[in-house]
């Protein structure tokens, strides 16, 4: 008899131990699922953000084709390349929305995944979207590179060829000729990676410049775009080194 109820007591307590284990499983994997959604959720703000540049970038750089063709004095292949341009911001503005879209989708799943009563299923939610907006800022920023492109051979069409110079005889000197001088060249001192301070830009820490953190640089505002060496609209360390 005593056997018996031991075995019971035995199989009650194995039994109350496996629940508890899992709870406990299922209870680590949501505070995973929340904190998951919650990163995804940041970098498709971040993305939003990008997408959101790329586009004002892309519209400025058609108005700029447009200035140009209108500028020109009938140069064939202008209307193209400026219509090429105004194509290029549709799309990039179009991309920066659906961005937006999909960072505020992630923002509610993040909120679901916080408070709903399945922060699992929310977090996969949360990650589906925040790869639509990383997406639809790569789509803004390819498309804001077109444009780009289409302003600077709406210019190269538009200007008109060199004159070549007349030649001109040198007259005869008398006078006897110099030693030639030897000029050396150096490496410049600096490149912009050491003249400038990447985390003092980096003003949300996320290991990467956005146009509106270097705004305030001129000389990196300038030379942004060919420094993004793959168009993401963003510029890490590595990108930063390579620009002089």
């Amino acid at each position: 008899m005593n056997s018996r109820i031991t075995t019971l007591t035995i199989a009650a307590t194995m039994v109350a131990c496996g629940a508890t284990g899992a709870a406990l499983a299922q209870s680590q994997s949501e505070v995973a699922a929340k904190h998951s959604a919650k990163l995804d959720a940041k970098a498709a703000v971040n993305d939003a953000e990008a997408a959101r540049e790329n586009a004002a970038a892309a519209q400025d750089s058609a108005r700029t084709a447009t200035t140009v063709r209108n500028a020109s004095t009938g140069a064939a292949n202008a209307d193209y390349h400026a219509y090429s341009a105004q194509q290029s911001s549709n799309t990039a503005q179009a991309a920066a929305q659906e961005a937006v879209d999909a960072a505020h989708a992630t923002q509610a799943a993040q909120a679901a995944a916080t408070d709903g009563a399945n922060p699992v299923a929310a977090a996969a939610e949360a990650r589906e979207a925040a790869s639509a907006a990383r997406d639809a800022s790569a789509a803004s920023a390819d498309a804001s590179a077109r444009a780009q492109a289409a302003v600077e051979a709406t210019t190269q069409t538009t200007t008109p060829p060199p004159v070549a110079p007349v030649p001109v005889t040198a007259p005869v000197s008398t006078v006897p000729p110099q030693q030639p001088a030897t000029i050396t060249s150096r490496t410049p001192d600096s490149t912009l990676a050491q003249k400038l301070d990447f985390n003092a830009l980096d003003g949300n820490g996320d290991e990467m410049l956005s146009r509106r953190e270097v705004s305030g640089n001129a000389e990196l505002t300038n030379s942004f775009a060919a420094i993004d060496s793959n168009h993401d609209g963003q510029i890490t360390r590595r990108e930063l080194a390579g620009g002089k």
